[in-house]
C-alpha cells in the first residue's frame, strides 16, 4: 500500500524523534548496567524504543538483506549463550562489509 506511505511516517514519528531526543543532554545511553531484575522499568523508556529506529536506518543504509544476515549470523553464532553489544556489531559487520 505505496499510499500509506510507511518509510515517511517511520521517518518523521521515529527516527527524527529519536535522533532529537538523543542529541539533548538528558539522553542516555540505551546500554546500561541492570544491577537487578526491579531496574528494568527505568531502562526500558520510550527514548530506548525510539533509539531502535536508528537501526531501521542502518538496515537501510547498508541493503536491508544485508543487513538481515548479518542478524542471522550474530543469532546463529549466539544461539543459546549470552553475547555483548560489540557481537552484533561484528555479525552485521560480516555480511555487510
Amino acid at each position: 500500500f505505496p499510499e500509506w506511505e510507511v518509510k515517511s511516517n517511520f521517518m518523521n514519528n521515529h527516527l527524527y524523534r529519536a535522533l532529537s531526543v538523543d542529541a539533548k543532554r538528558s539522553s542516555h545511553p540505551i546500554e546500561v548496567e541492570c544491577p537487578d531484575a526491579n531496574f528494568i522499568s527505568q531502562i526500558f523508556d520510550g527514548l530506548f524504543y525510539s533509539k531502535a529506529a536508528v537501526l531501521r536506518m542502518l538496515a537501510e543504509y547498508v541493503d536491508e538483506e544485508q543487513f538481515l544476515k548479518g542478524v542471522s549470523v550474530y543469532l546463529m553464532n549466539h544461539l543459546y549463550g549470552n553475547s555483548v553489544t560489540r557481537d552484533r556489531w561484528d555479525g552485521i559487520s560480516a555480511e555487510t562489509g
